[in-house]
């Protein structure tokens, strides 16, 4: 019985000690940031908009530090199909971009010019009703003539 006491704690040292230094190897990763785009993010993981102008912009990170409308920095980590778009960004320009929570980064998806894409959706918003007005919708395209007031 003392024969097996002895095998048991010395088999439990053995799993503490070696699971300490199995967590410790894990825990040494690099501290160089990685010049390689983000990996792209999970299709579960939730989109999210943000709308501002560019503070700065990392090529060697790939990173773009963008402040919000609210005044909120955010530093978007691009995977690999914005990565490219980088290139044209400078401080100052007005974007829209996606992004989504991946492995403790924020990882931009979608990158748009704020300006252009305002513009195309208030051109859009006017051709997508024939009718100028809601009295030349209800006549049928012809606007109704003013009430008389009453007497």
């Amino acid at each position: 019985m003392n024969r097996a006491a002895v095998l048991f704690a010395a088999g439990f040292a053995t799993l503490l000690l070696s699971g300490t230094a199995i967590a410790a190897d894990r825990s040494g990763s690099s501290a160089s940031p990685s010049t390689a785009p983000a990996e792209k993010p999970s299709v579960m993981a939730i989109p999210h908009n943000v709308t501002g102008s560019v503070v700065s912009v990392d090529k060697s990170t790939n990173s773009v530090a963008i402040r919000d409308t609210k005044g909120k920095e955010l530093t978007l980590v691009a995977d690999r199909d914005t990565a490219a778009e980088l290139t044209r960004l400078k401080p100052g320009d007005q974007v829209k971009a996606t992004y989504k929570k991946s492995h403790d980064q924020l990882v931009m998806t979608k990158l748009s010019d704020a300006a252009a894409e305002r513009r195309s959706s208030e051109s859009t918003a006017d051709e997508k009703s024939p009718y100028k007005s809601s009295s030349e919708k209800a006549t049928g395209g012809e606007p109704k003539p003013p009430r008389a007031a009453p007497r």
